[in-house]
């Protein structure tokens, strides 16, 4: 569906518009083109640990400028950072930043929060004002532009 609105605000290329065509259970081929599209269009593709980085800052500048809750946040946060093709990478952008060391319990507390173990969940927060504060540390990480 993006390749057809692609095509309607004229950004043409032909395996643009063999993409539109083609329905969403042929993976393989959409799996083709897509590489094809990215190289007739000279996109500049960042490498996933830097893609998911900065989608996660995205979700930190919003918690940090009011437009996303806490909770909310955490989630889409840990979802990014904590995928398994994410962290089968050994250089990734979080590796060796002191903020991000507490981001696995974040990621345990706000499971146990949402499966109603709130209780469970001061075995690594006290309270949720120490988990906020704990991601209010990682999203301020985050939530700063990398070059």
């Amino acid at each position: 569906m993006v390749a057809a609105h692609s095509l309607t605000r004229d950004i043409n290329c032909q395996a643009l518009a063999e993409l539109a065509g083609l329905s969403k259970d042929s993976t393989y081929e959409i799996r083709e083109l897509v590489s094809a599209v990215i190289a007739e269009l000279s996109i500049d593709v960042a490498p996933l640990p830097e893609a998911v980085f900065r989608k996660a800052g995205e979700a930190a500048r919003d918690y940090l400028a009011g437009d996303l809750g806490f909770r909310p946040a955490i989630r889409q946060v840990t979802e990014l950072m904590f995928d398994r093709n994410y962290l089968a990478f050994d250089v990734r952008p979080d590796v060796g930043v002191g903020q991000f060391d507490d981001l696995w319990l974040l990621n345990e507390w706000i499971y146990a929060v949402d499966n109603g173990h709130e209780r469970d969940g001061v075995y690594y927060f006290e309270t949720s004002e120490d988990a906020e504060a704990c991601f209010k540390a990682v999203a301020t990480v985050l939530a700063v532009p990398r070059t």
